[in-house]
């Protein structure tokens, strides 16, 4: 993932526009040393370094095919403290803004920016406070927020907005105005977390979150220290009420610095991510082998114990057979019965016909005759 070699440009660029920005602010601004390099070619330098850095963090992003959209957030104590205090701060400044509403001072459109300001303020820090305890626990807490999660983002572009209208209503060399980059580009770094944190692939979520959060991060951490140097130099103290936004903003891109710092170490792979889903489809078939294999083997089991239980089909017909048998005799038996001449019905036709519908009896009849005759033969002869 050629994503990854973006640190190594990142990492000098960030270190020498601070130390640029500070030896400006110390040295030059002040007429201590003017022999290396004025003012105005400082400012040169330091947007040639952020426009540098961004232009190979966009060739780097544009070469990286590897890098997977998709990334599920882990468990990070420092981004999950980040993301909480940057919340807080949040929250706290929309309060105050919404305290000034019913100030006297506030005249013209003041008091709709600062209605404004105040409701994505508190909405937007609640969905910062829940990106800082998914980092601190490691489950996606901002996924059930659905489009409320890029409520931050909102917030940021809100201040974007409002800042360069600001600026209009004053001459350009009186204010810092690089405060308005770090907005831009943290505001799309933020955009493209809460796409990730939804497991939205928006062209790839990994890749914008280097692609705005390192010049988001280079360009605040600049403006805060160069800020905090000149109030100091003017008053000897550090207004924090007056500096929440700018703080505000340092804490968010500290918590997107250690969410790019993860996402750097985690991301998957395309290659990676095939191969995952490959093996989890490969260990599902293989679970479904078994259970398959499982089910068969206790189907055989209950096959196995009905062989053992049933009767064989042979046993069957000879005992109906056998039952059969003795219906079969019980009928004949009452059938003799019935044709049995001693039970015939005295006023029935069978009884006055008993004798002549008896063979035996008409056997016995004959037999009678036959004897008859014979004697009558030897009588004859006697006589004779």
């Amino acid at each position: 993932m050629r994503i990854k070699y973006s640190w190594i440009f990142f990492i000098p660029v960030a270190i020498l526009s601070v130390v640029l920005r500070v030896y400006q602010i110390l040295f030059v601004d002040k007429g201590i040393d003017k022999n290396f390099l004025n003012s105005g070619r400082i400012w040169l330098v330091y947007a040639g370094l952020v426009a540098l850095l961004y232009i190979v963090l966009l060739i780097l992003c544009v070469a990286d095919k590897k890098t997977s959209p998709y990334y599920q957030p882990k468990s990070n104590l420092l981004a999950g403290l980040f993301g909480i205090l940057s919340a807080g701060t949040l929250i706290f400044n929309a309060g105050m803004q919404a305290g000034a509403l019913f100030s006297a001072n506030t005249t013209g459109n003041t008091p709709v920016v600062l209605m404004i300001n105040a409701i994505f303020g508190i909405l937007g820090g609640i969905i910062l406070l829940f990106m800082g305890i998914s980092s601190f626990s490691g489950k996606n807490l901002v996924r059930k927020t659905g489009i409320f999660s890029a409520l931050t983002a909102i917030w940021a572009c809100i201040q974007l907005v409002t800042t360069f209208i600001g600026y209009t209503k004053h001459a350009i060399h009186e204010y810092d105005m690089t405060n308005l980059f770090y907005m831009a580009f943290l505001t799309l770094a933020l955009l493209h977390l809460s796409m990730m944190y939804q497991g939205v692939a928006f062209k790839n979520t990994v890749k914008g979150t280097l692609l705005y959060g390192m010049p988001g991060f280079v360009t605040v951490t600049v403006y805060a220290v160069a800020d905090a140097l000149k109030q100091y130099d003017n008053s000897r103290m550090y207004d924090i009420l007056g500096s929440l936004n700018t703080i505000t903003f340092m804490l968010i891109g500290l918590y997107v610095l250690c969410m790019m710092i993860e996402m750097t170490v985690h991301a998957k792979s395309v290659d990676a991510e095939i191969k995952t889903d490959d093996h989890y489809i490969g260990k599902g078939s293989l679970q479904i082998e078994e259970k398959t294999e499982s089910k068969d083997e206790v189907s055989q089991d209950k096959l196995s114990d009905t062989k053992i239980n049933t009767i064989d089909v042979s046993d069957v017909e000879d005992d109906v057979n056998k039952d059969l048998d003795e219906v079969d005799s019980v009928i004949e038996t009452m059938e003799k019965e019935e044709n049995n001449p001693e039970n015939y019905s005295p006023w029935s036709e069978e009884y006055f016909n008993r004798e002549t519908n008896s063979p035996a009896k008409d056997d016995e009849i004959e037999k009678s005759l036959e004897d008859i005759d014979k004697l009558i033969d030897e009588i004859s002869l006697e006589d004779d």
